[in-house]
C-alpha cells in the first residue's frame, strides 16, 4: 500500500466516523472498505491524469502542504499516535502530502479548462432552482452539555443532573455569565467559543433540542433538555426568519454553480467524476473533512460529542 492510500485510509476514516479504522465497528467497517476503495480508484484515475499532464509536486509546495496540515491538526491530541499506528512516519507524510498537492494542481486543471458561463445560462439556470436561494429560518444559539456515560465514573446520570441542574440556576441569576460558565463546564468543543455553535436550522440537532429551539424566544435560555448524548442547556441568542438569499450573494452563488456544471464537461469523465467526489472535501492537499462525520453512534468522549446529528461543530450544515 502506497504512503498516499494509508493517508486516505486514515483521514477518510476520521471523516466519517470520527474514528480511525482500526475502532470502527463491524456495522460500519462494511461501508468504510466500500467509500476506501471508491476514493482510491478516483485519486488513482486523477493520478493517471496528472502524469499525462506532466504535473508534478514541488518540494516547497509539499512542505507548505505539511505545515498547513500540521496547523490544522495541532488540537488533535490523537494525531501523532494514529499515524504511527498507520505506519506513517514524517517521510511517509511527506510522500502522501506530494501526492496531495499532484490531486490539487489537477483538479486546478481542470478548472482552467472549462469556459464560463455566459450571463444569460446563469440566469435560466436561477430560474430553474429558485427554491435553492431560500435561507431558512435560523436560531443562533449557545448551549451547555454534560455528557452522561454509564460506564465513566464522573458521567452518571444522576451526577450529571445535579451539577446542570446548579449550572441552571446561576443562569437563571444571571444570563450573562452564560458563556463563561460554557468554558467552564460544558463537554463540547463548543466550550472553547463560550458554546457559540452559530446559527441553526431546522432539522440539524437531535430531535429534542431541535424541538426546544425553535419554539424558544430571543433572547432565552431554555430548561434541561436531554439528548442521546447527555444534557444540555440552550441558549437563543438571536432569530433569523426565512429569506431570499440577497442579490448579490446570490449572483456569485449562481454563477459559481454554473461554473461547475460546464467543469464536469471540459475533462474526461473519470478525471470529472473525480474533481466532483474529492470537492466534497475527503482529502484535498491534506485537509481533513471533519466537517460532515456520520457514525452510528457518538464516541465515548467527554470533549469531542456534539448536539449536532453526528456532525463536528466546524460545519454542521448537513450535505
Amino acid at each position: 500500500m502506497q504512503h498516499w492510500q494509508v493517508y486516505a485510509r486514515l483521514t477518510l476514516s476520521l471523516s466519517l466516523y470520527r474514528n480511525p479504522p482500526w475502532l470502527l465497528a463491524a456495522e460500519q467497517s462494511d461501508e468504510f472498505e466500500r467509500q476506501y476503495h471508491r476514493q482510491i480508484l478516483l485519486e488513482s484515475r486523477i493520478e493517471e491524469q496528472a502524469a499525462d499532464w506532466g504535473l508534478l509536486a514541488p518540494e516547497s509546495e509539499i512542505l507548505t502542504a505539511l505545515e498547513t496540515l500540521d496547523a490544522r491538526m495541532a488540537g488533535q491530541e490523537d494525531w501523532p499516535a494514529q499515524l504511527a499506528r498507520s505506519g506513517l512516519d514524517r517521510n511517509g507524510l511527506y510522500r502522501a502530502m506530494a501526492h496531495q498537492v499532484v490531486l490539487e494542481k489537477a483538479l486546478a486543471r481542470v478548472a482552467e479548462q472549462a469556459p464560463a458561463p455566459d450571463e444569460r445560462r446563469v440566469v435560466d439556470w436561477y430560474k430553474t432552482h429558485q427554491a435553492q436561494f431560500i435561507r431558512p429560518e435560523q436560531r443562533q444559539c449557545s448551549h451547555i452539555l454534560l455528557v452522561v456515560d454509564d460506564d465513566q465514573p464522573d458521567c452518571l446520570p444522576a451526577q450529571a443532573r445535579q451539577r446542570i441542574n446548579e449550572i441552571h440556576k446561576q443562569l437563571e441569576e444571571d444570563p450573562e455569565r452564560f458563556s463563561r460558565l460554557a468554558q467552564r463546564h460544558s463537554q463540547c468543543p463548543t466550550a472553547l467559543d463560550g458554546g457559540n455553535m452559530g446559527w441553526i436550522s431546522r432539522g440539524l440537532l437531535f430531535e429534542s433540542l431541535d424541538k426546544v429551539l425553535f419554539e424558544m424566544p430571543a433572547p432565552g435560555i431554555s430548561e434541561v433538555v436531554e439528548s442521546p448524548v447527555g444534557l444540555h442547556i440552550l441558549y437563543c441568542r438571536d432569530i433569523r426568519s426565512a429569506a431570499t438569499l440577497p442579490p448579490p450573494r446570490r449572483s456569485h452563488r449562481v454563477h459559481s454553480t454554473a461554473v461547475s456544471g460546464k467543469t464536469a464537461k471540459a475533462v474526461p469523465a473519470a478525471v470529472a467524476k473525480a474533481s466532483s467526489f474529492l470537492r466534497q472535501g475527503l482529502t484535498p492537499c491534506g485537509k481533513i473533512a471533519f466537517e460532515s462525520p456520520r457514525p452510528n453512534r457518538p464516541p465515548r468522549t467527554t470533549r469531542r460529542l456534539s448536539p449536532v446529528k453526528g456532525a463536528e461543530i466546524g460545519n454542521i450544515m448537513k450535505r
